[in-house]
């Protein structure tokens, strides 16, 4: 069985980018466009892994990660963003981050972290 993924990224070309690269290896249970909706569908979808864009407006990606943590949720957490800024990628791994990819590395990157995320490790893009 495939692992369940559930993706949130407010913007559509790049959520059906990131659906495209995943539909073939995962199972992409849900694809949403901002925080509250991820967070609701996290709770009803029980994903293995949640792929959250860290710019998102109302809930960005590391109050989505903080939020679905609190509730008990073991989701794997994977960010994804254009910025490569380290203040930010320690947020996001304090958040309960386990990876972060940068949008510009996302097709030689992403399916590479979800695997070193779902086998216990982290990742974080080499361009940093």
């Amino acid at each position: 069985m495939k692992p369940k993924l559930l993706i949130a990224e407010n913007h559509p070309a790049m959520r059906a980018k990131v659906a495209s690269l995943l539909q073939r290896d995962f199972d992409v249970v849900a694809s949403v466009a901002g925080g509250l909706a991820a967070v609701e569908a996290v709770s009803h979808f029980l994903p293995d892994l949640v792929i959250l864009d860290v710019s998102m407006p109302i809930l960005d990606g590391p109050d989505v990660a903080r939020r679905v943590k609190a509730h008990g949720c073991n989701a794997k957490v994977v960010f994804i963003s254009v910025s490569m800024d380290l203040n930010q990628i320690t947020t996001c791994l304090a958040a309960g981050g386990d990876a972060y990819v940068s949008k510009v590395r996302m097709a030689t990157d992403l399916i590479y972290a979800i695997t070193e995320v779902l086998a216990g490790r982290r990742f974080i893009s080499p361009d940093v």
